[in-house]
């Protein structure tokens, strides 16, 4: 049994977006974010623990993050691409499918003090890490990639991720 898509895919498709700068130029749009927190609050609560049945995951961890986040090796799309690659061509006739890190839904549902992360969080996440998002469509792995929360703790520093050099609110 697979679970449901990855919300952040129907979004995708729904704005035709093939690229980083096409997210660029619709993120600052009139209720984009607003649409993006009701997708991510919706897949949020259909995501749960039960048994899938006979599936055999590999779950990425810190040797393959596929996030862009902190523990990238190089966060450049081209090194992106080629941990993508490295992780497919070595694991993925061994599982199922393999669990990759859901950044997206945590910059737009999670809260720092009590506030949601504003559009600078939201737009940094989602530029840093929407590449290897494209390049697993781009290379028809988009089904062997189920995205799941990763339980963080974010505190609060009074300064941006830019600020704090973090690419991930879970990094704060």
């Amino acid at each position: 049994m697979r679970p449901e898509r990855f919300w952040m895919f129907d979004w995708l498709d729904d704005h035709n977006i093939t690229s980083v700068a096409d997210v660029a130029e619709l993120l600052p749009k009139y209720r984009v974010i607003d649409d993006l927190r009701t997708r991510a609050e919706g897949w949020q609560r259909k995501q749960s623990v039960a048994k899938r049945g006979d599936v055999v995951s590999l779950v990425a961890g810190t040797g393959i993050d596929l996030t862009g986040g902190d523990l990238m090796v190089c966060p450049s799309p081209e090194c992106m691409r080629r941990q993508v690659d490295t992780l497919f061509k070595r694991a993925w006739h061994y599982f199922d499918e393999m669990v990759v890190q859901d950044v997206f839904t945590p910059a737009l549902l999670d809260e720092l003090d009590g506030t949601p992360y504003g559009f600078d969080v939201v737009l940094d996440v989602f530029l840093s890490h929407l590449e290897p998002l494209l390049y697993l469509r781009e290379i028809g792995a988009e089904h062997l990639a189920i995205f799941g929360l990763r339980l963080c703790r974010v505190k609060s520093t009074g300064k941006s991720m830019r600020e704090n050099k973090v690419s991930s609110p879970c990094s704060l």
